[in-house]
């Protein structure tokens, strides 16, 4: 399946919808979307208040984000928007939405705000912690597993100065850019299950913040 027809899109858009800036983003706009991707896109239009509907589109699965046009100059909190960094805008009154994202790509350049030696420590003390609790084997315990292999990827962008831009960009990254986190993470998504797995993603993170 092929990624989507952006002038098409719109023009159903416009069928439903009084909007005014449509942009789309995620992985139709990066190319790596596969079949079963969704269309994702963020519109303003005039309307009150926030709203959210899922159509299909094309045989996708399109996810709209909908917020009101009075909202839109108003904005200056771009963390909330990372998502538009790679964006495509495909309908814009008064370049208002070039200005959002080009503010969205300018917060991002800025890099995310370093972490003290005392924050470092706490989360690396955390991860330590909560591993240790993970082998009573009870329920709280496999939660905490389950959990635990989510936070990990976070925890160790934070401790490195990198955004986090969710689990798919993130990982793609990382496998270029720290493979031998990547790799040895992996292992441990590959096989939840395995303690020792995740104690090696650990052992791995503590072993690098002692070298710094």
């Amino acid at each position: 399946m092929s990624g989507v027809n952006s002038d098409k899109l719109l023009e159903f858009l416009l069928e439903n919808i009084d909007i005014k800036v449509a942009i789309m983003y995620g992985s139709m706009v990066r190319g790596d979307y596969t079949p079963k991707s969704d269309i994702d896109i963020h519109c303003f239009y005039e309307g009150d208040a926030p709203e959210c509907f899922n159509l299909e589109f094309e045989g996708r699965f399109l996810d709209c984000w909908l917020e009101p046009m009075s909202k839109l100059s108003k904005i200056n909190d771009f963390s909330q928007y990372m998502k538009l960094k790679n964006a495509k805008i495909i309908l814009d009154d008064k370049q208002q939405g070039e200005r959002l994202v080009q503010g969205v790509r300018n917060y991002i350049g800025e890099g995310p705000a370093q972490i003290g030696g005392a924050l470092r420590n706490n989360l690396v003390l955390w991860l330590q912690r909560t591993y240790d609790r993970l082998q009573r084997g009870d329920d709280e315990a496999n939660y905490r597993r389950v959990s635990l292999l989510k936070d990990i990827l976070e925890i160790f962008c934070t401790l490195n100065g990198m955004w986090f831009f969710g689990s798919k960009e993130t990982l793609l990254s990382l496998r270029m850019t720290h493979p031998d986190f990547y790799f040895v993470y992996s292992e441990a998504l590959k096989d939840p299950a395995d303690l020792l797995k995740i104690k090696k993603v650990v052992n791995l993170i503590v072993g690098m913040e002692i070298k710094k």
